[in-house]
């Protein structure tokens, strides 16, 4: 091995040269198929898969424009006034027992289970009732509520 660069070394100039451009070039070549190459041949790959991504973008926001507007829930312009009657005549129940008081009221009425929800948010929407606490106990197939109503003043 010595001999060889040796022999390399001593030779002539344009061998050295040659010689250095082609083990440079041997390099340079191994390069742009090792390091180069790989990434510029999944670029059609990426150029695709970037195109379908666009076209899912543009079907999203076709079937966002899609999408019908409702109006907004029109809201009572004044909140309504607590009456004992109507509100157990709308919750389809059954008075028991109401008791006013200065303050605070207890009702209790027998409702069907599936207006519970609703007659809660009616509840609130009652401008003079500001607090309240309830207990909720099974009655054959309907529920017995029992309704602690705190009053706010009506300024």
């Amino acid at each position: 091995m010595d001999g060889v660069i040796e022999r390399w070394l001593s030779g002539p100039l344009w061998r050295r040269v040659a010689s250095l451009v082609a083990v440079i070039g041997v390099v340079m070549l191994a390069a742009w198929q090792v390091l180069i190459e790989p990434p510029f041949s999944q670029l059609p790959q990426l150029a695709a898969s970037g195109e379908q991504a666009e076209r899912q973008v543009a079907e999203w926001r076709r079937k966002i424009r899609a999408i019908p507007r409702y109006p907004l829930p029109v809201q009572p312009s004044a909140p309504q006034v607590f009456s004992v009657a109507e509100f157990v005549r709308q919750s389809n129940g059954q008075l028991l027992k109401w008791q006013p008081g200065d303050k605070q009221g207890t009702l209790q009425m027998v409702v069907p289970w599936e207006v519970l929800p609703g007659l809660f948010a009616r509840l609130g929407a009652y401008r003079v009732v500001s607090d309240l606490s309830f207990t909720i106990t099974a009655q054959g197939e309907r529920l017995n509520l029992l309704l602690t109503l705190e009053f706010a003043d009506e300024s």
